[in-house]
Formats: structure tokens, sequence, C-alpha cells
């Protein structure tokens, strides 16, 4: 739900009909390009703020801003992600949190010399592959732990300090059923949250631990795997993306999940998962 953009200036007062609720912001130039991109629980109130508070984004850089926009996201966790989104599609010249190009940790396996399955975290600034990266190194050495643990692998050639006396061949069968298991389906993780209006949920989506993006969808069809694609807004994940999916999964849990392969686009084979998690549909995560 974008509003139309409206003429805005720090010379003027703020226009009564701004809306009030949790969402993103963005203040454009006259030709419509953004300038700045903000999320807010109370986006009036915010806007609020950049005209007389400390920061004064339109006081500072009133000349070069002519209009504002935003979106209802129904809530505050949506509203993070969709900011990270939008920045990162736009690059605005007055965002600075995120312009810096962070390191990447991706979690990759290969054979050694011996024919030994290894799994390592490779550090670089990109990745064109696709694979399970990170923002932190510590994540991505939390993963590895999990599929050592999980998979009863030998903890010397993952480089984790246990289960080092799990033997070779032990090792080299838990880690092909790994990769047996990791190549022969995807999981679909979701999370529910409060939606933009009466009968509307937004949700979460996670594909084998790696985040895909969000949506809004009507509650009736919230467990249905086709309309939940059909309503999913791809993304890119982040080190925001990743401190929202981190929180979520540490307050609140996973709401559901299904199973299947990706055929042209297409998901087949869908079916729903149990559940194993703290929380439930009922709670919003906002």
């Amino acid at each position: 739900m974008e509003s139309k953009p409206i003429p805005i200036s720090v010379d003027n007062k703020i226009p009564s009909h701004i809306t009030d609720k949790a969402g993103v912001y963005q203040f454009l130039d006259r030709y419509g390009k953004p300038l700045y991109i903000g999320k807010a629980s109370n986006i009036r109130k915010r806007i609020l703020t950049h005209d007389y508070g400390q920061d004064g984004i339109l006081v500072r850089h009133g000349q070069w801003i002519h209009y504002l926009k935003w979106e209802h996201t129904g809530n505050t966790t949506i509203a993070s992600l969709l900011e990270d989104h939008r920045i990162r599609s736009y690059w605005p010249i007055l965002n600075r949190a995120q312009k810096s190009k962070p390191l990447k940790f991706s979690v990759e396996y290969y054979k050694d010399q011996q024919e030994r399955w290894r799994m390592s975290v490779v550090t670089r600034k990109s990745f064109r592959h696709q694979g399970i990266h990170f923002h932190s190194y510590s994540d991505a050495i939390d993963h590895v732990s999990e599929k050592v643990r999980s998979w009863n692998l030998n903890g010397a050639l993952c480089n984790v300090p246990f289960n080092r006396e799990i033997d070779f061949e032990n090792h080299a069968l838990g880690f092909n059923r790994m990769i047996d298991e990791e190549l022969g389906h995807t999981r679909h993780d979701l999370f529910y949250g409060k939606g933009r209006e009466p009968g509307e949920i937004s949700f979460i989506m996670i594909s084998n631990q790696v985040y895909q993006g969000f949506g809004f969808i009507n509650e009736k069809c919230s467990r249905d795997p086709h309309e939940i694609r059909k309503n999913l807004i791809d993304c890119l994940s982040s080190p925001t993306t990743e401190k929202v999916i981190r929180k979520l999964h540490e307050n609140k849990g996973i709401d559901f999940s299904f199973t299947g392969m990706e055929l042209n686009g297409v998901t087949a084979s869908m079916k729903p998962l149990p559940l194993q998690r703290k929380g439930s549909y009922c709670i919003p995560f906002d």
C-alpha cells in the first residue's frame, strides 16, 4: 500500500494527512528519485523529527527534497526489511548506514587430496554462486557447528573444536547423507506477523536457512504454498536481514514450514511439515 508522492518543504507545515501507521517513507527530489529512505512505527511522528529534531534532514537538505511518499507495512519488523530492500535498490545519497560493503562468509564443501569431505568458512567481498552466505563469521561457524552435531561429522575436518574422535568412515557417511538431504528438497520456513489491514497477515520466508523475502497474504491462504510463493517479494540477504531473522528465531520461532522442489520457477510436490517451534501461528512478531 504505497501513497502517491506529496509535496513537502521545510518552509511549510508537515501535511496533516501523513499516515501515523508503521511503514517505510521516502524523501524524493524534484524528479522523484529517492534521496533518503527510512522506517518508523509512526511515520508522521518520524517525519516531524526530521523537520525539527536533531538529525534535521529537512533542515539540512531541504533545498533538494521536494516530495514525500510512504508504504504501510503493518508492523516494524517488515518495515525494517522493506527499508533495507529499498535502500539497496536505490542507494539514496543521504543514507549512510548501509553503504559500506561488508565482508561475506560462505560455507563451502570440498574434498581434499585424500578424498575426505571437508567443510570450511570462506571470506570474500562478494559471491556470484548460490550457497549459504553469512555477514558475520560467528554466524557461519554456528552453522558449521550445527551441521557437525546434526550429522555426526568429524570436527577436525570442519574446523570446529569438537567431535574430533569421529572416524573418517562415519564422517563420510554423515557428510554424504547431509548433501543428499540438502539436494533432495528445499525446506521453506515462515514467520507470520500483523498485516496492513484486517484479514491480512505478513510473512517472512527462509529457504534452506537463506532469507528469500517477505510478503502479505490473506489470512485464510496463509498455509497455501502456492499463494505464499505468489505473494512473495524477493529480497537479498544483508546484515540487517540476518539480524532481524536471528531475533525472530530467538524470540518467537518458526510458524509454518513446507518442502518442495522448484522446477522452472514452479514449486512442486509441496507438503507441510510438523512444527518444532517456540511460538504460535496466532502470535504475530510485532
